[in-house]
């Protein structure tokens, strides 16, 4: 039997990534029948109530098939209800600097100030995140960590379901937004339109993002750029969040929504987007040479309801960029070193 509404967890729904990507997947679902479900913690229950509405409104204003709930962490019975029949759950939760946060283990509220501190904090989330979805989720929905260090919080979603028998292929990072960046700095760059290029990017979702030159093509040709235009091309690519901060003061939060959007409106009309490519972090095993496995890294991918899966690695790459990949992975591997003991707190616990 067929369900009637594909189900979508937006796991940090108040805040403002989470609500940027609810509000955009209600302008691209079209007449296919979706219910988004935004949860966050019990002290933005209010403004969870508020954001509801908002995206019923912007849903109604486009003439799109979408319903909204919500629910807080600390309702099991709406948790376990949003999580049991989810087909993707978004995780676009995280602590910013300077938040004062309940540790809740005899040491009393601390204030978050430091990076570490910020991804112990955030990994704590992820971790617990995926525990509930272990224990509620009946199938396996698509999973994808879209904010705070995108790709070790992905490693942590994988290395603690896949010990449940989850399938790798079903939990990404969304490096979606740095090939949208890149694909803009190429725009400026050659005076091309989006829609005329194809621009690939693989990396980490930080300094070792690689912009994929030697596949650029526009307008279906391969174009060969200068070593200063690739030089301006990956410094504007790497440097896109920072000099967002630097000009608003603060850092994205409509883009990441944006992207997800397109990712979600792939998954809902396969046909028409079956051969588009998404930069998204994924676990290799191998699949662009044996060089690139154990690790959680940005590839092309093509994604359906099945999952992401690496593109065929293409036999024009630039040795150059083959040399940072492989600098890219090891970077992976030792971005997750910094949080594999909470993978094992929680990969051991029972379904």
């Amino acid at each position: 039997m067929t369900k009637e509404r594909t189900n979508i967890v937006v796991w940090g729904g108040a805040g403002q990534v989470g609500l940027n990507t609810a509000e955009k997947i209600a302008y691209v679902v079209g007449s296919m029948p979706v219910r988004i479900t935004l949860v966050d913690i019990p002290q933005a229950a209010q403004r969870l109530e508020g954001l509801d509405q908002k995206i019923w409104e912007c849903a109604a204003a486009v003439g799109t098939n979408l319903q909204v709930s919500h629910t807080t962490t600390e309702d099991t019975t709406g948790i376990r209800a949003s999580l049991e029949e989810a087909d993707m759950v978004i995780n676009a939760a995280g602590y910013p600097r300077g938040i004062t946060l309940d540790l809740k283990d005899g040491k009393g509220p601390v204030e978050i100030k430091t990076r570490e501190q910020i991804n112990q904090a955030n990994a704590s989330i992820t971790g617990a995140l995926a525990s509930h979805i272990r224990s509620y989720a009946r199938n396996q929905p698509l999973v994808i960590q879209v904010a705070n260090q995108a790709d070790t919080q992905a490693r942590l979603l994988y290395g603690i379901l896949t010990k449940s028998g989850y399938d790798g292929k079903r939990i990404m990072s969304m490096n979606y937004l740095d090939q949208a960046r890149l694909r803009v700095a190429v725009a400026h760059e050659l005076n091309a339109s989006i829609p005329s290029m194809h621009a690939l990017l693989g990396g980490t979702h930080d300094d070792f993002m690689v912009p994929l030159h030697s596949q650029l093509r526009v307008d279906g040709k391969y174009v060969e750029l200068s070593a200063e235009q690739k030089e301006r091309i990956t410094k504007k690519t790497i440097e896109g969040g920072a000099w967002m901060l630097d000009k608003m003061g603060k850092t994205s939060e409509a883009e990441p929504g944006a992207c997800v959007a397109a990712l979600v409106r792939a998954v809902l009309h396969p046909n028409r987007y079956a051969d588009q490519v998404f930069s998204l972090g994924v676990y290799l095993h191998g699949e662009w040479g044996p060089e690139f496995k154990d690790g959680l890294m940005g590839l092309p991918c093509t994604l359906s309801r099945d999952g992401a899966v690496p593109i065929v690695r293409p036999k024009n790459l630039d040795q150059r960029e083959v040399d940072a990949l492989l600098k890219a992975i090891v970077h992976s591997r030792e971005m997750y070193d910094a949080v594999r003991p909470l993978a094992e707190k929680y990969g051991v616990q029972k379904k």
